[in-house]
This record gives structure tokens, C-alpha cells and sequence, in this order.
């Protein structure tokens, strides 16, 4: 906190031809430099509580959509997406805190979207290949001597299905190629266990 005696005594002090009382001048820079500093930690303390909510959001967000991929143009949430895209950018920057940086670390956070961009693309260029293996075979049960890679991706999603940590987006394309169902009770796992 301030004390208004020490700063009058050091300033006071520091000068020969000081007076004992301070100048009206000189009372109100030292008032207004107290003032700055309280209104400053007062700011800072908005600003954490901010970041705090943002990262509650973010986390309402991964609950809701298993990951931490907001888009840019989420209108749900508009100042989420930005507030990520600028969290990246600290980061970049070499601006980011070490105490936040391992909070959004610890949910998951993507700092490289170009790696986010290549994991969706993967992820879709599997997705098409079940697709064609449904066309030419009718089936979504992937024959592991037919496509190992592409029972390895199967079984990979049912997991992360099971496991719930499939995305809402890739469990809709999934039930749409008939690979999931809604309300799927899981039975087709014993699929999985005669193709071991």
C-alpha cells in the first residue's frame, strides 16, 4: 500500500532547502502516483479475473465439443474466438505467461492451428477412405487383412467414441456413414475381437 509519510519523508529528506510541510504541487503528484498505482493493480486484477472466465469458457467449450479447436467464426461464442486466437498470438509473441501457458496446456490447448489444420485433414482423408470401403463393400466393418490402416483408424475412433472423447462433429459424420449408430450400445465390438 501507499504510505504517505515515507514518500513525504524521502522526497523531503533528499532536498536541503526542503520545508517541512509538502508544497500543494507536490501533495498532488504524490497523491495522483498513489491513485495510478492502485488503479493499475486494480486493472491487473480485472484483467486476471477476465483471462480466468475466458479459460472457464474454454473449458465449458472442451466439455461440449471435446476439444479446444474454437473457430474463428464461432458465433455462439464470439469473444472466446477471439480470446484464443489472441492467446496464440502472446504466445507467438513470446508475451504469454508461464502460469497460463500451463493452463491451456493441461486442457489440451492447439497452439499451432497449421497442426490443427493437419490433424482435420488426416482425419477427413480416413474418413473418405471408410467411405469407399463402405461403397465397395457395403460395411463399415473394416476387415483388418483388407486395410490394416484403415482398421487401426476404425477401432482408434470407436475408443475414442467409447471413451467419449470423439467430437460431436466427427461422431455425426461417423453415424452418417453408418459406421456409428444413435444410441449405439457398442455391440459391434465383438467385431473387433474376431478381426484382432
Amino acid at each position: 500500500g501507499f504510505t504517505w509519510d515515507g514518500k513525504y519523508n524521502r522526497i523531503n529528506s533528499s532536498s536541503a532547502a526542503a520545508t517541512t510541510t509538502a508544497t500543494p504541487s507536490l501533495r498532488h503528484a504524490l497523491f495522483s502516483e498513489d491513485k495510478s498505482q492502485s488503479s493499475s493493480s486494480t486493472h491487473e486484477s480485472k484483467l486476471e479475473l477476465q483471462w480466468d472466465d475466458m479459460l472457464t469458457r474454454l473449458k465449458k467449450y472442451k466439455m461440449e465439443h471435446k476439444d479446444c479447436r474454437v473457430p474463428k467464426s464461432y458465433r455462439k461464442d464470439r469473444e472466446l474466438a477471439v480470446w484464443v486466437v489472441s492467446q496464440r498470438r502472446r504466445k507467438k509473441l513470446g508475451k504469454m505467461d508461464a502460469s497460463r501457458k500451463r493452463h491451456l496446456d493441461s486442457i489440451g490447448f492447439i497452439w499451432n492451428t497449421t497442426q490443427d489444420e493437419q490433424i482435420e485433414r488426416r482425419w477427413m482423408e480416413m474418413y473418405n477412405r471408410l467411405q469407399g470401403y463402405k461403397l465397395k463393400h457395403g460395411t463399415c466393418l473394416v476387415q483388418k487383412r483388407e486395410d490394416t490402416k484403415l482398421y487401426l483408424w476404425a477401432y482408434k475412433q470407436r475408443i475414442k467414441y467409447d471413451m467419449k472423447k470423439l467430437s460431436p462433429s466427427r461422431t455425426e459424420l461417423l453415424i452418417s456413414v453408418g459406421f456409428l449408430s444413435k444410441g449405439e450400445d457398442n455391440n459391434e465390438k465383438d467385431h473387433d475381437e474376431r478381426n484382432g
